[in-house]
């Protein structure tokens, strides 16, 4: 199957759109605790002799349910790794990383129909940080337009 258009999307600045739209609300399907999540700025403490390194990990859970997520939770919510449990694989945390960009979407379809240019300039800077492409700006507009006026638009994941 050909791909005809990618983007690379900057974690780092990923936040920074989610705190702008205020946060997104995901439904957490299994309560999980991951207690080696990395801390940013420490990958190369010695943690004072410590052979198992705790000094760069800290522990992070989520409460299955419903759970709003600023910026900074959603991150760690889709980069957990080392979680107890299913939730440690793999596969959980791509399921994971699918929910926040459907909430995401589903956060930005909202902001975009409310027709305020400030939005949109807003977006545009954010999302011109937050993604390198190989499509240019009207091509961009085109896709978001048929994305926001399709009524019955839906995300779907081709595997091999």
């Amino acid at each position: 199957m050909p791909i005809h258009y990618a983007l690379v999307i900057n974690f780092n600045q990923f936040k920074n759109l989610i705190n702008y739209l205020g946060g997104i609300d995901v439904e957490v399907e299994n309560s999980f605790v991951d207690k080696r999540f990395p801390i940013t700025g420490k990958e190369n403490d010695d943690c004072g002799g410590d052979p198992e390194y705790n000094c760069r990990y800290e522990t992070i859970s989520f409460q299955k349910g419903l759970t709003h997520m600023d910026g900074e939770t959603a991150l760690k919510f889709i980069r957990s790794r080392h979680a107890e449990g299913k939730e440690g694989t793999d596969f959980a945390r791509e399921k994971r990383q699918q929910k926040v960009i459907e909430a995401i979407k589903n956060k930005l379809i909202k902001r975009l129909k409310s027709l305020n240019i400030k939005n949109y300039q807003d977006l545009y800077k954010i999302f011109n940080e937050l993604i390198k492409r190989d499509i240019n700006n009207q091509q961009v507009a085109i896709i978001l337009k048929n994305i926001i006026l399709k009524k019955d638009f839906q995300q779907k994941k081709i595997t091999s």
